[in-house]
């Protein structure tokens, strides 16, 4: 906690910490993902550095939201950008790998979620998966324990921002599973999204789509997702 406020007071903060409010409470406090406060900051003043810029991770991270929202690095704001901060999110990390919330200015916000190697490699379910699962223990090693196909569906699913792990037998919605042979395999999850509706966001019904990822034995892995149809009425 008071390495959180020797850093809020250091930066201007954009948006603040939600639930590290008594060490920088503000008008714009933030959720973090999974119930942990996320580190963020605005931009520093011309020709200083930017907070987080000894990590390779925070500074690609930071290009991705960049590029994604069609904004200048500058303009980026979140985090994490330090180890201790990466620490909040600790069920969405993995390993040594750390999970990341950024997003730039403006109302209503829009997050940008993922992970990113600590020799800033980005990794979204688009892109880079090998790194990620390897590091959650799918070929051996990493991080101990192991991540089971349950902890990589969360993640998934936190990574998406508006998504939760489907789980339901009554439908055919089977359990999250990781099912490696001879050091390739499949993960399987369902993920569910709930329509506008009725009542505003959240009110109308379910979608839900299949995400199947194939490892191979080089340690790479690729993501399809698909449509769900209840196999039970």
């Amino acid at each position: 906690m008071s390495s959180l406020r020797r850093w809020s007071q250091t930066f201007v903060v954009g948006v603040a910490l939600s639930l590290v409010s008594a060490a920088c409470a503000s008008d714009n406090s933030r959720a973090a993902p999974g119930g942990s406060g996320s580190a963020s900051t605005t931009a520093p003043g011309k020709g200083k550095k930017m907070a987080g810029e000894e990590f390779p991770a925070v500074v690609a991270f930071r290009a991705h939201t960049a590029k994604k929202l069609g904004i200048s690095v500058d303009q980026v704001q979140g985090g994490p950008i330090s180890e201790a901060h990466a620490n909040l999110f600790k069920n969405q990390r993995v390993g040594k790998i750390w999970a990341f919330v950024m997003w730039g200015p403006g109302t209503p916000k829009v997050e940008v979620r993922g992970w990113a190697t600590p020799d800033g490699k980005v990794i979204t379910l688009e892109q880079n998966l090998g790194p990620l699962l390897a590091e959650a223990g799918a070929w051996g090693g990493g991080a101990t324990p192991a991540l089971t196909g349950k902890d990589l569906a969360d993640r998934f699913a936190w990574s998406l921002g508006d998504a939760t792990v489907e789980i339901n037998n009554a439908i055919g919605v089977p359990y999250p599973e990781l099912v490696m042979k001879d050091g390739a395999g499949t993960l399987r999850f369902v993920l569910g999204r709930r329509e506008p509706g009725p009542g505003g966001a959240g009110g109308g019904p379910v979608t839900r789509t299949l995400f199947e990822i194939a490892l191979t034995k080089d340690q790479q892995a690729t993501a399809t997702r698909t449509p769900f149809t209840p196999t039970k009425p």
